[in-house]
């Protein structure tokens, strides 16, 4: 398996991704269960994100909500970044330092409680890092119920 960051970036040209490119691409490589997943995220990232970012990976698309806080002087990256592969990075380490996430207490909960949806399981130390579970875990309506319910607790 090739690593999503590798060498692909210096040898190829950038492509610029966006909402019907990754869910065509998402398409091309997953099922049409994980396909609808990737759909109900991607219409909460709309409902309510201030901007999305993707990225421009030639292999890899991803999409990523951000949030702006203190009165949109900072852009804050969301808690998750969804790539069309059918995997979704939790992005603890992203959240260190910054306005509202920072807080490890908060960190901590958001883990306590994805922890409870069948089919996660992150360990101790992964509030500090960018965790990986697959769409496949959301895949039951009370899975993905469960971690949107999350995601809202944290705006």
């Amino acid at each position: 398996m090739q690593k999503k960051g590798g060498g692909a970036r210096a040898t190829e040209a950038k492509r610029q991704w966006d909402e019907a490119s990754f869910l065509a691409d998402m398409a091309e490589k997953n099922g049409p269960a994980i396909v609808e997943i990737a759909r109900l995220l991607i219409a909460w990232i709309n409902r309510n994100a201030d901007r999305v970012e993707f990225n421009d990976n030639p292999r890899w698309a991803s999409m990523m909500p951000q949030f702006e806080v203190a009165g949109g002087l900072v852009l804050v990256p969301g808690p998750f970044r969804l790539w069309s592969d059918g995997m979704l990075n939790l992005t603890f380490q992203y959240m260190l330092d910054r306005p509202v996430f920072g807080d490890a207490g908060r960190r901590e909960e958001m883990r306590r409680r994805l922890n409870l949806i069948p089919g996660i399981a992150l360990k101790e130390d992964a509030t500090r890092k960018r965790p990986t579970i697959q769409l496949a875990a959301l895949a039951p309506a009370s899975s993905l119920d469960a971690f949107l319910a999350v995601m809202d607790c944290l705006r």
